[in-house]
């Protein structure tokens, strides 16, 4: 476990305490074992500061893809969980998906650079279990079905394994692809 579950509950309902765990793993040094994973956590969170740690470490190349992958679904997350009411049930659903993924990878983070597409799996399980109808309130359905199939869409490009790097700088640089696939037009 990369960082204690009394740690990251909080970290991810509350501003301050998500940008205190985010400092604590921006500062993981090199001989930490474990820093390149904490470091993918930090970026996931918000960090722009680990970005060029991550880059520069030898792990990056194993799992480049799955990284902004990882990045896109959970800002996608954060964003949707934004334009909601924090006591609202959408709120609650994306939250609590939000947590199982952050902790998925929290215990199972090596699978980050041995087999991503379970790592990956795993999330697109949680989020296929959204359960927009639970929600009476219209505009809080559409939020959740739209969350929902936006991070499907990204996760379901690590079925086949990571895209190869032409492929991925095309898509990224295809402005109407990204509309398409990214309908709140987040750029990666």
């Amino acid at each position: 476990m990369l960082i204690s579950t009394r740690t990251l509950e909080p970290a991810l309902s509350h501003f301050n305490d998500r940008n205190n765990l985010i400092k604590q793993l921006d500062l993981s040094s090199d001989s930490d074992n474990n820093s390149f994973y904490k470091w993918v956590l930090a970026f996931w969170l918000g960090s722009n500061i680990t970005r060029e740690k991550i880059i520069k470490h030898p792990l990056y190349i194993k799992c480049e893809a799955f990284i902004d992958l990882g990045y896109s679904c959970i800002l996608v997350l954060d964003k949707q969980m934004s334009l909601l009411k924090q006591n609202s049930l959408a709120y609650k659903i994306l939250q609590k998906n939000l947590f199982e993924i952050i902790q998925y990878y929290n215990v199972n983070y090596p699978l980050l650079t041995q087999n991503p597409q379970t790592l990956f799996s795993f999330f697109a399980n949680i989020l296929a279990k959204i359960d927009s109808k639970a929600c009476e309130d219209i505009s809080n359905r559409k939020i959740l079905e739209l969350t929902q199939n936006t991070c499907l869409a990204e996760l379901s490009r690590t079925q086949n394994g990571p895209p190869d790097r032409l492929a991925t700088t095309q898509v990224s640089n295809d402005v109407t692809s990204l509309m398409k696939v990214n309908p709140f037009n987040i750029y990666p």
